[in-house]
């Protein structure tokens, strides 16, 4: 499967999730410990916003990491001996997806979880699995990203520790173009109202795209993300334009036809291969 392939599936699989997390039951259900396998953006400092952000940029995918050791999610004996079989059985069977590089296995197992919690209520699977199931969920980012934002209202904070820090991982992820990060974005911007993951999202504006794709990205946002999410959107605009008086559509719109895209921006917020030219 190509590049484009994989990140046409990645946008449309986030896009259906993003719809059916409408319902109640991702509103009345979704950061645990493991250092991040991708290194984070650095927040631009936004008098110098148009000339920095490819510094931001081109420093990120240097320093882009994919060695990471696949996780182990055993439990231990006392967490694991106080599980139901059902449940032990399903911790087995995603370490075993796991080891088997099987995507498609570790996003049934999350399933279950959910359906589980739909029909018998949200402790019915313990706080510990579904943070281990997260782990998975990690494990096969950015192609999984579907299946980690079905987790994005756990009950637990913990739990939903662990699905914020793997989202931050998964949108600073160097080989998303802006085009297909602007999607993704847009499409779960309706359902982030944790503090980390709505600046993490900012940040990917912020650094990872050209001025038409940000403009265009905060545009619908503004119509269209959640409360915490519009209200950070002047903010992140002042930082990524450096002016402070942009606070309507309009005004920015009126910003990008003075400051249209560069030349080479095609080139280098392709995402994937299209970035190695920028060394």
């Amino acid at each position: 499967m190509n590049m484009t392939t994989k990140r046409n599936i990645v946008i449309l699989a986030v896009l259906l999730v993003v719809a059916a997390s409408g319902t109640a039951f991702w509103l009345s259900y979704g950061r645990g410990g493991e250092p991040d396998k991708k290194t984070l953006s650095v927040k631009v400092k936004k008098g110098q916003a148009q000339s920095g952000k490819k510094g931001v940029r081109a420093a990120k995918i240097k320093s882009f990491s994919s060695s990471e050791k696949r996780p182990d999610i055993r439990l231990t004996d006392d967490e694991y001996d106080s599980l139901t079989p059902e449940m032990k059985k399903l911790i087995d069977d995603l370490q075993d997806a796991l080891d088997a590089e099987d995507a498609k296995k570790v996003s049934k197992l999350a399933e279950q979880i959910l359906v589980t919690q739909r029909k018998n209520g949200p402790d019915s699977v313990p706080p510990y699995v579904r943070s281990k199931a997260v782990e998975a969920i990690g494990w096969f980012l950015p192609e999984s990203l579907a299946d980690l934002v079905a987790f994005m209202a756990d009950s637990d904070p913990e739990v939903l520790e662990d699905v914020m820090d793997k989202f931050s991982e998964a949108i600073d992820d160097p080989d998303l173009g802006d085009r297909e990060l602007a999607a993704i974005l847009t499409s779960v911007a309706k359902a982030l109202t944790d503090e980390d993951a709505v600046e993490s999202l900012f940040l990917a504006i912020e650094s990872d795209m050209r001025n038409s794709i940000a403009v265009d990205t905060y545009l619908k946002v503004w119509e269209s993300g959640s409360e915490e999410v519009k209200s950070r959107i002047v903010e992140s605009i002042a930082d990524f334009t450096g002016e402070e008086d942009i606070t309507t559509p309009e005004a920015l719109k009126k910003w990008l036809a003075e400051n249209p895209d560069d030349e080479d921006d095609e080139s280098f917020y392709a995402g994937g291969d299209g970035d190695d030219d920028d060394e």
